[in-house]
């Protein structure tokens, strides 16, 4: 063997056992420790198990509390838009429009509102966003590495596009089609 005449000492310095096809399990990874460390105290056993997202959980929270936000704020906006608009729906209604118009108008409303709120807020979002990660992730520690900034696209994607439609079809479901009679008196 080559190896054997080299003028260098050799030594196994790590061992690759396993693959994707044929993973070790927590009980081989067990009896393999206990093997090492019957051998030598110099040496470990780590197993790989593969990419796990540890800020899985983060990022729902994330999600949840930002969709909470954008949809209170946009029903809220909506119902006094609403309320506002209450003698033009009457109008519309006393002139002949389908009783569906009230309900299409709210959820016009609120497409425009939770779109452009979510949208504009994702846009605000991303300077600070941006201006906090640079600086957390330009230490170098001489190994010539550039600031890392990871933009969580699917999240706030989600949040700008999901939200919205969920506060359109809320608003869809709560809004009445047709508006309560007003008695009018002489006066």
């Amino acid at each position: 063997m080559l190896a054997d005449r080299l003028p260098v000492p050799l030594a196994t310095t790590a061992m690759l056992i396993g693959s994707a096809d044929a993973p070790i399990n927590p009980a081989e990874e067990r009896r393999l420790t206990e093997a090492v460390q019957a051998i030598t105290d110099r040496a470990s056993v780590y197993v790989e198990r593969g990419w796990t997202d540890e800020l899985a959980i983060g990022r729902v929270l994330l999600f949840v509390v930002g969709g909470v936000l954008v949809l209170v704020a946009t029903l809220t906006a909506t119902g006094l838009a609403l309320a506002d608009a209450r003698p033009d729906l009457a109008t519309l209604a006393a002139i002949g429009a389908a009783p569906r118009t009230r309900r299409l108008i709210a959820m016009g409303a609120t497409a425009v509102i939770a779109g452009v709120g979510a949208v504009l807020g994702l846009l605000v979002g991303l300077a600070p966003g941006i201006a906090v990660a640079y600086p957390l992730t330009s230490t170098d520690y001489g190994l010539g590495a550039r600031p890392l900034v990871d933009i969580p696209w699917l999240l706030l994607g989600g949040v700008a596009v999901l939200v919205p439609l969920v506060a359109v079809a809320v608003t869809g479901i709560v809004v009445r089609s047709r508006l309560p009679m007003v008695a009018r008196v002489a006066g």
